[in-house]
């Protein structure tokens, strides 16, 4: 259990949208793998997770990941701890590294996103309401 954070606090878990697709476009077998290790992370994201850093030239530090069948899918997200919020980036399998590829290109679309997450005066409707 993380340091301060009781079992009322736990982590929620929100989706960048190609992420969303990605997770609902697994097989049954995979989205139910998904499913049981995403609860485990809003418990505590850090026992079940681990650091990304530097991958394949790419720079993916302050990220995390965990890993689905085998280590053959990962999760990638973020823990926005002073949100209780966990967003996932990308699920994807780790062929050819694809899953930190797709993750690179994700973070630099929402680098916007990601500092208005940091900044606490801002509500979670403020920061996902979708432009009209």
């Amino acid at each position: 259990m993380l340091k301060g954070v009781s079992p009322l606090n736990q982590f929620k878990i929100k989706f960048l949208k190609e992420a969303e697709t990605e997770f609902k476009n697994l097989d049954n077998n995979l989205f139910l793998k998904a499913s049981k290790i995403l609860t485990k992370l809003s418990q505590d994201p850090f026992a079940y997770s681990e650091p990304l850093g530097q991958k394949m030239n790419l720079n993916l530090t302050g990220l995390r990941k965990a890993y689905i069948d085998g280590k053959r899918v990962r999760i990638v997200f973020i823990i926005l701890e002073n949100r209780l919020i966990i967003l996932v980036i990308s699920i994807n399998k780790r062929d050819k590294s694809r899953v930190y590829h797709l993750t690179q290109k994700r973070v630099d679309k929402y680098l916007s996103l990601f500092e208005k997450l940091k900044n606490t005066t801002l509500t979670l409707d403020e920061i996902f309401k979708e432009p009209s």
